[in-house]
């Protein structure tokens, strides 16, 4: 187990500290408030700031969202941490299930029915005929029921790390869906398996791309096709770690597709986020203070990689 020592013990450490003791061996805990130091923190060494290059550690952990980026500063400028090392390590499920569940409570059935047109026109279809026959996958597909309108493939999967839970909290039984519940580093499918992988305001809640991009390419049969949406300049959220440019994803998709087309456009809001492509209304880049999206087709490169070889 990886050694870890938390930075920052106010209420979301408390609230995370059985996920994070699950997953790594504590140290030790540290905060900048001087009054907490030379305490005991639930059966934990509360160390100075100035302390912690004193201990063989893997990561540093952070559990505040709000905080997250003044820590980062703190724990880099001053205290000269390796920024490699710091990790985010809220629980960004919990605050994703708990958006799902004020929908749920205001939509009673989730709406589903705008699904159609926006993933023909991610795939360049007019029709769903390509999926006949086939296995078609969605990563990080939430509860709505993304591909419960078409027929057509042989098998319909929803990937998702809160899958269970959704499951339990919407109607997903008259979805004609399989629901799969991902971890943050493994997708639970056989290797050349999914032929049509989407993926669809999803990457931006990953804790790993680079670990989920190596698993996308391995399920993938070797004539497979990623037909993913990245969200471009979002500002994070406490459910979305995330943020993304252009040439991050291209860094991310490099070594494992090659790119069969993409377009660029602007968001139009969150009524109708994807207007702009759905009129094609294309841009040749986005500019960095405004969002927008990318949308990609590719064929996943032959030689996959090994996920072993992503941490």
């Amino acid at each position: 187990m990886e050694k870890a020592i938390i930075y920052g013990i106010g209420n979301k450490a408390s609230e995370n500290l059985g996920e994070i003791e699950n997953k790594y061996n504590i140290m030790a805990v540290s905060d900048s408030n001087s009054e907490k130091w030379g305490n005991v923190w639930y059966g934990y060494p509360v160390i100075e700031p100035a302390e912690i290059n004193n201990y063989a550690y893997d990561w540093i952990l952070v559990p505040s969202f709000s905080f997250y980026h003044q820590i980062f500063q703190e724990l880099t400028s001053t205290y000269h941490i390796d920024a490699e090392k710091i990790r985010k390590s809220w629980n960004k499920g919990r605050a994703e299930l708990d958006y799902w569940k004020t929908k749920i409570s205001e939509e009673l059935t989730l709406k589903n029915d705008h699904y159609k047109e926006i993933l023909l026109c991610m795939a360049e279809r007019e029709n769903d005929s390509f999926m006949h026959g086939k296995v078609i996958a969605d990563f990080g597909c939430g509860p709505r029921g993304s591909l419960a309108w078409t027929n057509s493939p042989a098998a319909k999967i929803g990937i998702d790390v809160l899958a269970l839970e959704y499951v339990k909290a919407a109607n997903t039984h008259n979805h004609g869906m399989i629901y799969l519940t991902s971890t943050e580093t493994d997708i639970p499918i056989s290797n050349n398996t999914v032929d049509y992988m989407f993926t669809l305001n999803a990457f931006d809640r990953v804790s790993n791309p680079e670990r989920m991009i190596c698993e996308i390419a391995r399920v993938l049969k070797d004539s497979g096709e990623f037909i993913a949406s990245f969200d471009l300049h979002q500002p994070e959220e406490e459910g979305q770690p995330q943020w993304y440019t252009e040439q991050i994803i291209d860094n991310l998709l490099k070594d494992k597709f090659c790119i069969i087309s993409r377009r660029l456009a602007y968001s139009t809001g969150w009524a109708e986020p994807y207007k702009n492509m759905l009129d094609e209304k294309y841009e040749t880049k986005i500019n960095p203070d405004r969002q927008g999206y990318l949308w990609i087709r590719a064929k996943k490169i032959k030689k996959l990689c090994s996920t072993e070889e992503i941490i």
